[in-house]
């Protein structure tokens, strides 16, 4: 613990298959439904001429009643906003109107545009196929006879001129990991600090501990944080079946297994959430009910070889957040896990939670909204707070078969009532990062 002012939750807000705002993503949750369906093409949200855009896996938690018309004004402003960035806007837009509460002025009238930040975390965004595909091929029309050898050697030739010339002008724009944070502060006159944390799995969680440090120095009362992420775009899609990372399940309900005996890999998903993080006096000071406060927070890495990770990090975060929030494990109503669904990684994580948290309940909630890097964390924070507050756990989807791997009591079946303050969320990459947050019951 420290001696800064509280800092309390007066937003949250997911944007997932399993949902589109809080009320309708919770009720999803505690029915135990699933996200996750079974597809061949994804239209081109970006396209004007209904272009699709083919993928190669099967299985994907793709939003279907998603529509950026509804959130993003002027609508020609969609043309530059990759689905990523559609995602995110949407996220804060929806934790900012819960956050404004019951005034009929935004939060950036409330405290003044200055004084409300934005801190997101990402990973790259990918450029669908069909964006560059036309580019592409008239630079390898250029001097060729046809010919495959023909093409290649004139792609070669002329790529850089030919390329760049038929490009649409403003496709970077589209791409930049920071245009998330840009497009949710220019809608909504937010002119607080802004920043965009491009650490992949652990950006969401890093993110909101750089927003708090914001709040805590006292440059800005409010923040909105938390995560987007898109593994069903084309490119992405295909590195991670290529790795074997995907679920190769005939079930498209039941690809994810976090934990269970027979998981085989995760469901790639696209998702986004946000928190509106505020210190307890502005909230105090403007009639907003909190939702949660924020306990303690941490974040540590290990050293990796491709990709190997030992499960240091996950102990050494989940040991650090436990005595920055000064409590015990018996005071935790729960934990909400990273639970990808992989063989190793749901191994090494129940096992670190096992040691550090023994019999601390467990929330796993990829069986259902599937794998979206810094989106799902987001998400999975979002659920955190809503557990906590509604004093109910969710149950883990695809959850049927312990394994003696992963030595943790999963929450599954139904839901489960626990009226304990307080709840951690955690997450970790490949790369050796781990990120934890404890959130307290108002």
């Amino acid at each position: 613990m420290n001696n800064y002012e509280s800092i309390v939750v007066t937003g949250a807000a997911p944007v997932c298959c399993l949902g589109i705002g809080s009320e309708v993503f919770w009720n999803n949750l505690l029915e135990g439904r699933s996200g996750i369906h079974t597809y061949e093409k994804v239209a081109d949200s970006n396209s004007t001429d209904a272009q699709t855009s083919l993928v190669p896996a099967p299985v994907a938690g793709y939003i279907a009643d998603f529509s950026a018309k509804e959130f993003v004004q002027p609508r020609k402003n969609i043309k530059i906003m990759s689905r990523d960035v559609q995602l995110g806007l949407a996220a804060g837009a929806l934790a900012l109107k819960q956050a404004q509460g019951a005034s009929d002025k935004k939060l950036s009238e409330q405290l003044g545009p200055e004084r409300v930040g934005i801190d997101l975390g990402t990973s790259f965004i990918m450029s669908p196929i069909c964006d560059i595909a036309d580019a592409c091929l008239k630079g390898m029309a250029i001097e060729s006879d046809g010919t495959v050898e023909s093409k290649a050697a004139s792609l070669k030739k002329y790529w850089g001129a030919s390329f760049m010339d038929n490009l649409f002008p403003l496709w970077m724009l589209k791409y930049l990991p920071n245009m998330s944070a840009c497009h949710l502060g220019i809608a909504n006159d937010l002119q607080g600090p802004s920043n965009t944390q491009v650490l992949g799995d652990t950006g969401a969680l890093a993110a909101a501990i750089e927003a708090i440090h914001v709040i805590q120095r006292n440059a800005a009362d409010a923040m909105v944080v938390g995560g987007v992420g898109n593994f069903i775009d084309d490119f992405n899609w295909m590195r991670y079946a290529w790795i074997d990372r995907t679920s190769n399940a005939a079930d498209p309900e039941g690809a994810c297994r976090p934990f269970d005996a027979a998981r085989d890999g995760l469901a790639a998903a696209e998702a986004a959430g946000c928190l509106v993080l505020e210190s307890e006096s502005s909230a105090k000071k403007r009639g907003a009910e909190p939702l949660a406060k924020i306990r303690a927070w941490a974040n540590c890495t290990e050293g990796t070889h491709k990709y190997k990770i030992s499960g240091k990090a996950i102990k050494n975060c989940l040991k650090l957040v436990m005595q920055n929030a000064g409590i015990q494990p018996d005071d935790l109503s729960h934990v909400n896990a990273n639970g990808w669904g992989t063989i190793n990684e749901d191994a090494l994580e129940a096992q670190a939670i096992a040691e550090i948290l023994p019999n601390v309940p467990v929330v796993a909630l990829k069986g259902g909204i599937g794998y979206a890097g810094s989106g799902s964390a987001a998400v999975e924070m979002v659920a955190t707070v809503l557990a906590l507050k509604n004093g109910v756990l969710p149950p883990a989807r695809n959850y049927s078969q312990p394994d003696p791997a992963c030595p943790i009591p999963v929450v599954h079946g139904v839901p489960a009532a626990s009226d304990k303050p307080f709840a951690l969320t955690l997450t970790f990459d490949r790369n050796g990062g781990a990120a934890a947050m404890v959130f307290e019951k108002v």
